[in-house]
Protein backbone atom coordinates (compact mmCIF):
# COMPACT_ATOMS: atom_id res chain seq x y z
CA UNK A 1 0.00 0.00 0.00
CA UNK A 2 1.26 3.29 -0.78
CA UNK A 3 0.93 5.93 1.78
CA UNK A 4 1.57 9.99 1.42
CA UNK A 5 4.81 10.75 3.16
CA UNK A 6 5.62 14.38 5.13
CA UNK A 7 8.89 15.17 6.22
CA UNK A 8 7.38 18.21 8.14
CA UNK A 9 7.73 17.88 12.15
CA UNK A 10 3.88 19.70 12.32
CA UNK A 11 2.12 16.53 11.94
CA UNK A 12 1.37 15.13 15.42
CA UNK A 13 -1.98 13.74 17.71
CA UNK A 14 -3.80 16.83 16.68
CA UNK A 15 -3.51 16.37 12.89
CA UNK A 16 -4.32 12.61 13.05
CA UNK A 17 -7.63 13.13 11.44
CA UNK A 18 -5.96 14.27 8.37
CA UNK A 19 -4.99 10.39 7.66
CA UNK A 20 -8.27 9.64 7.68
CA UNK A 21 -11.27 10.73 6.16
CA UNK A 22 -10.99 11.98 1.98
CA UNK A 23 -7.36 12.06 2.54
CA UNK A 24 -7.23 8.53 3.11
CA UNK A 25 -9.81 7.94 0.33
CA UNK A 26 -7.29 9.71 -2.19
CA UNK A 27 -4.00 7.24 -1.07
CA UNK A 28 -6.06 4.06 -1.30
CA UNK A 29 -7.27 5.55 -4.68
CA UNK A 30 -3.66 6.01 -5.69
CA UNK A 31 -2.31 2.79 -4.29
CA UNK A 32 -4.86 0.99 -6.12
CA UNK A 33 -3.58 2.88 -9.69
CA UNK A 34 0.48 1.63 -8.52
CA UNK A 35 -0.81 -1.66 -8.02
CA UNK A 36 -2.49 -1.64 -11.80
CA UNK A 37 0.75 -0.29 -13.08
CA UNK A 38 -0.15 3.04 -13.90
CA UNK A 39 2.43 6.19 -13.86
CA UNK A 40 1.39 7.86 -10.45
CA UNK A 41 2.96 11.70 -9.22
CA UNK A 42 1.89 13.19 -6.27
CA UNK A 43 3.25 16.61 -4.83
CA UNK A 44 2.10 17.79 -1.40
CA UNK A 45 2.13 21.15 0.01
CA UNK A 46 1.48 22.26 3.39
CA UNK A 47 0.48 26.29 3.13
CA UNK A 48 1.44 28.72 6.52
CA UNK A 49 0.22 31.31 7.60
CA UNK A 50 3.45 33.51 8.69
CA UNK A 51 5.35 31.93 11.27
CA UNK A 52 2.82 29.14 12.25
CA UNK A 53 3.93 26.05 12.72
CA UNK A 54 0.93 24.23 11.90
CA UNK A 55 -0.48 24.75 8.32
CA UNK A 56 -4.14 26.33 7.40
CA UNK A 57 -4.30 24.14 4.41
CA UNK A 58 -2.53 21.14 2.89
CA UNK A 59 -2.76 21.28 -0.83
CA UNK A 60 -2.75 17.89 -2.82
CA UNK A 61 -2.03 17.54 -6.48
CA UNK A 62 -1.44 14.17 -8.42
CA UNK A 63 -1.56 13.02 -11.86
CA UNK A 64 -2.00 9.12 -12.78
CA UNK A 65 -1.08 8.21 -16.48
CA UNK A 66 -1.03 12.34 -17.15
CA UNK A 67 -4.82 12.61 -15.75
CA UNK A 68 -4.53 15.69 -13.05
CA UNK A 69 -6.39 15.71 -9.92
CA UNK A 70 -5.79 17.65 -6.14
CA UNK A 71 -7.59 18.33 -3.38
CA UNK A 72 -7.19 20.78 -0.62
CA UNK A 73 -7.34 19.50 3.29
CA UNK A 74 -7.93 22.62 5.41
CA UNK A 75 -6.40 22.39 9.22
CA UNK A 76 -8.81 21.44 11.80
CA UNK A 77 -8.54 20.60 15.36
CA UNK A 78 -10.52 17.33 16.26
CA UNK A 79 -9.14 16.58 19.60
CA UNK A 80 -11.50 16.52 22.43
CA UNK A 81 -10.64 19.73 24.59
CA UNK A 82 -12.07 17.72 28.65
CA UNK A 83 -13.07 21.46 29.70
CA UNK A 84 -9.51 22.83 29.00
CA UNK A 85 -9.00 26.25 26.98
Amino acid sequence: MVRFTLSAGWMNDRTWNFNRGAHRVIEDERSGDKRSKRIVTIRIVPRFDGASVRPLVTDVWWTVNGKEGSAKFPYERSEKRHGRR
